[in-house]
């Protein structure tokens, strides 16, 4: 079983708009996307799931869902809002526009995914809104409004999150993050990735310290964690599918790995979910 995924194949490049509807009597299943996601809350009750922590809805408020990231929505029927997708793909044009992707931490793996909005950001981001609204018949008008839109909220939100400087990930980092998200279900060792990037693992552990504070085997095993924590939590498979599934052929091996970095096992972190 697998966890299911809301793709758009349609379009390659796309900026889309839809408004939030609640079909009474409606649950909506955990899933995740092949695209970003940025919903405008005006009106709400009800709650947020992502990746197994679940938050609770505030009227005048913004939900980040990163492309791969879990959740399910449980909002009243009466909710007012709307939600921008758009895909990776509208940020791969340039290093700078990756670079620029990088910096919106908020659609990160365990980043606080809502930002609370106050009057005067409020305004603004509804205007900036109605504006990239006005605008989606032309999508290179429409791109550089959603990115004045994305800047303008990586301000207010690093302001919210105590974050005074704008993360500003390298080449190589952006380059492991994303063959981590590609292989790191079958590559187990970081002589995997430095080999391909063509880096030593001293130069990559240096990076990955300067970025986040971890080596690059720490990042690495953070990303197993976060794979095996999302099929136990949202999928019916057993352990040992689990364990293969994250690059773990020894089912024992897995269990002992996963209790080391949790503090507790699979089983028991399924349960506790």
């Amino acid at each position: 079983m697998q966890i299911p995924v809301h793709k758009v194949e349609e379009r390659n490049l796309f900026i889309e708009w839809r408004d939030i509807k609640i079909i009474p009597g409606n649950i909506e299943q955990a899933h995740r996307h092949d695209y970003f996601q940025l919903m405008f809350i005006e009106k709400v009750k009800g709650s947020h799931e992502i990746d197994f922590q679940n938050y609770t809805a505030a009227n005048a408020s913004l939900h980040f869902v990163g492309k791969g990231r879990v959740h399910k929505v449980d909002f009243e029927n009466d909710v007012i809002g709307n939600v921008i997708i758009f895909p990776e793909t509208i940020f791969t044009s340039s290093n700078n526009d990756l670079q620029l992707l990088a910096s919106f931490t908020f659609f990160n793996n365990g980043a606080f995914p809502i930002l609370k909005l106050f009057k005067n950001d409020l305004e603004k981001i509804t205007q900036l809104l109605k504006q990239l609204k006005q605008s989606l018949d032309s999508f290179e008008m429409s791109k550089h409004l959603l990115f004045a839109l994305l800047i303008f909220v990586r301000e207010l939100y690093n302001k919210s999150v105590g974050k005074d400087q704008i993360s500003k990930d390298s080449y190589e980092i952006i380059e492991f993050k994303q063959l981590l998200k590609k292989h790191m279900h079958e590559w187990n060792t970081v002589d995997d990735y430095t080999q391909l990037m063509g880096l030593t693992n001293m130069r990559l552990n240096s990076i990955c310290k300067q970025a986040y504070g971890k080596t690059a085997l720490g990042m690495l095993h953070e990303s197993k964690l976060l794979k095996a924590k999302r099929e136990l939590v949202y999928t019916t498979n057993q352990v040992k599918e689990v364990a293969y599934n994250c690059g773990f052929e020894d089912v024992a091996y897995f269990n002992r790995f996963f209790k080391k970095h949790t503090g507790c096992t699979p089983l028991s972190f399924r349960n506790n979910h």
